[in-house]
């Protein structure tokens, strides 16, 4: 039981590393957009 609750803990973790990974490539890219205009 105790490893399925570590796995969920660690799914959890990636899913929000995945979110700020992606805040921060649309904020790169919009920077990129901003800066061609």
């Amino acid at each position: 039981m105790q490893s399925l609750l570590d796995w969920i803990n660690q799914l959890e973790l990636g899913c929000l590393l995945g979110l700020i990974c992606g805040l921060l490539r649309w904020l790169l890219i919009l920077e990129a957009f901003q800066v061609l205009k």
